[in-house]
């Protein structure tokens, strides 16, 4: 990953970690870790401006799993999520990280009692 990007999942962590939310959050989900969990998932960026420079256009997901017999529990978590990071002015370390939320959206999975969600953030990064 560039540093854009461990820079933006540091400061997200971080926002998601005080935020308030009803369940743990993970960038690695230990192994048999049961539902109710956030993942910070997928992370892809490109170069803003000139060729060479730091700053990046970030995409990245967040991910909500929920066992139950309702969808309303996800929801509920993606409204805090977007709650401390919708167009809030994040710092690590050197880093100004900007998510701008782009889509949500909440599956029942196959089994008829787990649900995900999945939230996708445009995430502005800027070296300070």
């Amino acid at each position: 990953m560039s540093d854009a990007q461990n820079a933006t999942e540091a400061a997200v962590y971080t926002a998601l970690a005080a935020g308030g939310l009803s369940y743990s959050v993970y960038q690695h989900v230990p192994e048999d870790t049961l539902p109710p969990v956030n993942i910070i998932g997928d992370i892809a960026g490109e170069p803003l401006g000139d060729k060479g420079g730091d700053d990046e256009r970030i995409e990245l997901s967040i991910t909500t799993v929920v066992q139950g017999e309702a969808r309303k529990p996800v929801l509920t978590e993606q409204q805090k999520i977007i709650a401390a990071l919708d167009g809030k002015s994040l710092t690590s370390g050197s880093w100004t990280i900007r998510p701008e939320k782009l889509s949500a959206d909440a599956v029942m999975m196959p089994d008829g009692e787990t649900y995900v969600g999945t939230i996708r953030f445009t995430v502005f990064a800027f070296k300070n």
